[in-house]
């Protein structure tokens, strides 16, 4: 059996300021390493995951 989860990442647009581009990926940042990930929280085997991911601009 295969898990499929969905993986977002946000980052800050090239044409946006310096002020947005900051809070963007700073903020993002410490709610990805600080928040457990779904398959933790689900127990399911590390072996049966597929992660598929999407990057956000803003």
């Amino acid at each position: 059996m295969a898990y499929m989860m969905g993986n977002t990442q946000c980052l800050g647009d090239e044409t946006s300021s310096l002020v947005k581009k900051s809070v963007i990926n700073i903020a993002h940042g410490f709610s990805r390493q600080n928040c457990r990930s779904p398959s933790t929280a689900q127990g399911v085997p590390r072996t049966s995951l597929i992660e598929v991911g999407m990057s956000y601009y803003v």
